[in-house]
């Protein structure tokens, strides 16, 4: 079982950087095949999402002060719980408190999507968009998320009740289905744009076989040059640099390869 499950992981993970080659240099199909990572890993978040609004209500159910006027009406009450249905007319008379939904409801509801969303995030910049942004992008990222997830919930209330003056039974049968669908794809689309803004593609990824490309060269062309220090044996004996031969003085010498490592690699600074 475990030889199958390696098997199987050695298997994506030569089918992703197979794909990443395929869209080098290809903006267009990078960004259709960032969208299909960052949709797989947010079938991922949606899970974590699922079992934290279930095991937080374990933590905060007992929490009964009501939220503050300014952030209360963004809660719409009639569409976050259905009453015609025995669970919902439950939750409702759990979490509402004279019209005001409590915050035994609303704490678990965001830490659920900051828990979930922040894994999206790192796990994001780590394989979707191959990142090293600072750590100041994820303050922004943090800020951006609030916003949203606040305006999102806001705008299902808003819906909820547009779409009950609608007549039609049918309608109001699948109404929370109707105000969540846009609800969630808005959120995808914002944090798909943010992410791609603020995670920005580190360098050596933009052309990884080009890089590849130049470290096999490099090793190839300083490895003598290396074996030859480690053995004590005159380093110029068995590489040349550009400008002439590698002096033996060890200091020179590593000078000089820096530089051979940067005309390898575009003149890109090395440390």
């Amino acid at each position: 079982m475990s030889n199958e499950t390696t098997a199987n992981s050695n298997f994506i993970t030569r089918f992703i950087a197979r794909m990443d080659q395929k869209v080098e240099g290809r903006p267009g199909l990078l960004t259709v095949w960032q969208v299909v990572k960052f949709s797989l890993i947010s079938i991922v978040v949606a899970l974590i999402q699922t079992v934290l609004q279930y095991l937080l209500p374990l933590i905060f159910d007992n929490v009964t002060a009501v939220l503050p006027s300014w952030l209360a009406w963004i809660f719409n009450t009639d569409s976050l719980f259905d009453v015609s249905t025995a669970a919902g007319a439950k939750d409702f008379a759990k979490y509402v408190v004279n019209g005001v939904v409590t915050w035994g409801y609303v704490l678990p509801f965001f830490l659920s999507n900051y828990i979930a969303n922040i894994y999206s995030y790192i796990q994001n910049k780590k394989t979707t968009f191959k990142s090293d942004a600072p750590r100041w992008h994820f303050v922004l990222y943090f800020i951006i998320l609030t916003l949203l997830i606040v305006f999102a919930t806001w705008l299902q209330g808003f819906m909820y009740g547009w779409v009950n003056h609608i007549d039609s039974s049918f309608v109001h049968a699948i109404s929370r289905l109707l105000v969540m669908a846009p609800a969630g794809m808005l959120q995808f689309i914002v944090l798909f744009i943010a992410q791609k803004i603020l995670l920005p593609m580190r360098e050596e990824d933009k052309h990884p076989s080009a890089t590849a490309a130049a470290a096999d060269e490099l090793a190839a062309d300083i490895g003598p040059a290396v074996k030859a220090v480690r053995s004590r044996v005159p380093a110029e004996q068995v590489f040349s640099a550009p400008k002439g031969r590698i002096p033996v003085n060890g200091n020179d010498l590593h000078k000089t390869l820096e530089d051979r490592i940067r005309e390898k690699l575009g003149g890109a600074e090395t440390d």
